[in-house]
């Protein structure tokens, strides 16, 4: 066998031992997917539980702003609000109410 024969019989033999992980690595990519798929809807039952504490974060998030923004327009800091910044001041006792009927929700679960 010559020199050149001797480097492509190792360069086959080496490209099939590389290909081998491949394919057991994608069986196992496969499993991997099949497990996640049954997570994913066990996962679906606990995303219907959390949205009531993801709505009450984003609606903490908006009475924080809605304080910031009043505080500013108080020291007069903001002198001459937008009428878009003057409604989301109006709309506080709202989110309050919001958020006090979310707190008991929670609470009951």
């Amino acid at each position: 066998m010559s020199k050149s024969a001797k480097k492509n019989a190792k360069r086959k033999e080496k490209k099939k031992q590389q290909q081998e992980p491949v394919s057991s690595l994608a069986n196992a990519l496969e499993k991997t997917r099949l497990d996640n798929q049954s997570e994913a809807n066990e996962a679906k039952g606990a995303k219907v539980m959390t949205e009531p504490a993801k709505k009450l974060k984003n609606l903490k998030k908006k009475l924080r702003q809605i304080n910031e923004l009043k505080a500013k327009i108080d020291s007069g800091e903001l002198v001459n609000p937008a009428a878009e910044q003057l409604e989301k001041v109006a709309k506080k006792h709202e989110i309050v109410g919001e958020i006090e009927d979310l707190e008991l929700e929670l609470m009951d679960e």
